[in-house]
């Protein structure tokens, strides 16, 4: 069976807004875990710093908050 030309036109349109939906997803996607990892980023660094905050306060004997 022989495909018009048009037929063929109407498929490539279709795969090309597919491509363009998926390229668009895949940004945004991209750049959610780019925010994401930057706050594990702060979150990591800021409970090291609280935990040597407590180590040194236990090694000076204070009374030391958890």
């Amino acid at each position: 069976m022989r495909r018009t030309k048009d037929s063929r036109n109407a498929d490539k349109t279709m795969i090309g807004k597919l491509g363009f939906i998926l390229e668009a997803a895949r940004k945004r996607i991209f750049r959610f875990f780019s925010i994401l990892q930057d706050y594990t980023v702060i979150i990591l660094t800021g409970s090291v710093l609280l935990q040597m905050d407590y180590v040194e306060c236990r090694l000076r004997k204070g009374i030391c908050r958890e």
